[in-house]
């Protein structure tokens, strides 16, 4: 994949319906953030986050109560929609990052790499970090 179309595709994994865990806009069975309206496949909680973090996105869903992401979580968001500035200025500046990559196509993979890395998910990396 080229440098351009890598970063395209970067750009593409912050759209506003894409799941904050893999970046894929689907069709797949997912939860909406109360708090930021992110949106994340169940599948991708499960595999990152842990069935605990799955089965209380399946009952919110269920039983039509609050979910928040594990960033608005761990940010203290309790109110509806209260996560949304904070998710669109990180939205914002992973496609800025993204389209400063695709610009400088002619950079070296180590610096590519370096750029994507400092981009990352937040709500993965601390998925990461947990051990997920």
């Amino acid at each position: 994949m080229t440098t351009a179309s890598a970063a395209a595709a970067e750009v593409a994994r912050y759209t506003q319906d894409a799941c904050i865990m893999c970046g894929d806009d689907d069709d797949e069975k997912d939860v909406l953030c109360d708090g930021c309206d992110a949106v994340c496949h169940l599948a991708c909680l499960a595999t990152r986050l842990g069935s605990a973090a799955c089965e209380a996105a399946e009952h919110a869903l269920k039983s039509d109560t609050d979910w928040c992401c594990k960033l608005c979580s761990d940010a203290g968001v309790t109110e509806a929609g209260a996560g949304i500035a904070a998710r669109d200025a990180w939205r914002a500046d992973a496609r800025r990052a993204a389209s400063t990559t695709a610009g400088a196509a002619t950079a070296s993979t180590a610096a590519t790499s370096t750029a994507a890395n400092a981009n990352a998910n937040p709500i993965a990396a601390a998925a990461a970090a947990a051990g997920g």
